[in-house]
């Protein structure tokens, strides 16, 4: 399970990114995928009542107009709700997994809360034994995730990970196995 998925990540996560690179098949999955799950924009309809049963029009309106207001910046970079989807079910993909920081300290009147959409390879492996950079309690469930603030590649080298409560972390993958914690891109069997 678990031992499997960390000993290969490295690996499989390369070669999918460079076949995502160089390879019209896999990137047309990829970008396949993408369309058919997220589409174009991230949609919602409120549907409150008021106490007559009958909906609140004015308030299921408001609601809407907020939603759609902040869903075009939802993410720290400016980028809306819409592309974390779809970053996600891109890296869901080419990694098998998605992290998803939540950020409470932005300066936006009305709606401090933004998203950052993080790739898998934030996760500091190192940081723990089990090799996964997720710290779990007795019972199995995560209690922090080590990541790193500015992505791994050759330039940030001297960028120490940070340890992050679970609590502010959505970390987006598929088990397959009971023991599996982190998540493997499907293309690996490829």
């Amino acid at each position: 399970g678990n031992r499997e998925v960390v000993r290969g990540r490295s690996r499989v996560n390369s070669r999918v990114k460079d076949q995502e690179r160089n390879n019209g098949f896999v990137s047309g999955i990829i970008l396949k995928n993408t369309t058919s799950i997220i589409g174009d924009e991230i949609g919602i309809k409120f549907a409150i009542l008021d106490d007559s049963g009958k909906p609140n029009v004015k308030l299921n309106q408001l609601l809407e107009e907020r939603f759609y207001a902040w869903e075009e910046h939802a993410c720290v970079d400016g980028s809306s709700l819409t592309e974390a989807a779809q970053l996600t079910s891109n890296h869901s993909i080419m990694d098998g997994e998605m992290v998803i920081k939540d950020d409470f300290g932005t300066t936006e009147p009305g709606n401090p809360y933004r998203i950052q959409p993080l790739e898998s390879d934030h996760i500091d492996g190192s940081k723990t034994a089990d090799g996964t950079g997720i710290e779990f309690d007795s019972r199995g469930l995560p209690m922090a995730f080590w990541i790193y603030p500015n992505y791994p590649d050759g330039f940030n080298v001297f960028s120490d990970s940070i340890r992050i409560k679970a609590s502010e972390i959505t970390h987006i993958y598929k088990r397959s196995r009971a023991s599996q914690r982190r998540g493997i891109s499907p293309l690996a069997p490829s």
